[in-house]
């Protein structure tokens, strides 16, 4: 009986990772075309049973981590050219990526709690879960630009790479600014100000948690 179940939970598995095939794609499609419309579903489909929730898309948190896991990949197939090995905890794969899921989730977070706040909605877990899940639905193409656009900038061309992470911060904000003042309770420009705070503080906030990492594993020396 416990062999059969585990086949069932194998086949579960197995067809939901067949399925980001397909479903992945169309989510970063659906939040390039409808930033602000799949925030709000993201936010929309936590009301439902767990069984029946993104049942046409992937749920947020797991389609950052397979942005994630994707640009990492990307990276390895088109090494930096003379870069040096990352050593310690970092140099493995798994963990690298659960790092760097980590480190940009700070972005979801903070402009989740920015959106609490402006509303003087108590913070708690039940109450940050939507604004997380809707943040990170629309963090995927901001991810892909600066993660694609940084490595296109370490590799001999700063300029398109700067260019590409300038447009995904831009696309970001501009995004943010339409979510935060969406119901009128924010207006524009506050709305703008604080999605530019937040952006910068959480950027802050990765490049500080890189540097704490890196000096922890040797990658940063002191001078």
């Amino acid at each position: 009986m416990d062999f059969l179940k585990l086949l069932k939970s194998i086949e579960e598995l197995l067809y939901e990772l067949v399925t980001w095939i397909v479903f992945y794609p169309l989510t970063v499609v659906k939040v390039l075309v409808r930033p602000v419309p799949m925030m709000a579903y993201a936010e929309a489909e936590l009301r439902d049973d767990v069984d029946e929730q993104y049942a046409d898309t992937v749920s947020p948190p797991i389609a950052l981590l397979i942005t994630l896991f994707l640009v990492h990949t990307l990276e390895a197939i088109v090494p930096r050219t003379g870069a040096a090995a990352i050593p310690g905890l970092l140099a493995d794969d798994n963990n690298l990526i659960a790092f760097r899921a980590v480190a940009f989730s700070i972005f979801p977070l903070l402009l989740a709690i920015v959106y609490l706040r402006q509303r003087g909605t108590k913070l708690t877990r039940s109450s940050l879960r939507p604004g997380f899940y809707a943040q990170c639905y629309v963090a995927l193409p901001f991810v892909i630009a600066f993660t694609i656009g940084g490595m296109i900038a370490t590799r001999g061309q700063p300029v398109i790479g700067l260019l590409l992470m300038g447009a995904g911060y831009v696309w970001y904000v501009a995004v943010q600014t339409i979510w935060q003042s969406r119901d009128g309770k924010v207006g524009p420009v506050m709305a703008c100000l604080a999605a530019i705070g937040a952006t910068l503080a959480a950027t802050a906030g990765l490049v500080a948690v890189t540097a704490i990492t890196g000096f922890a594993i040797g990658m940063v020396k002191v001078p």
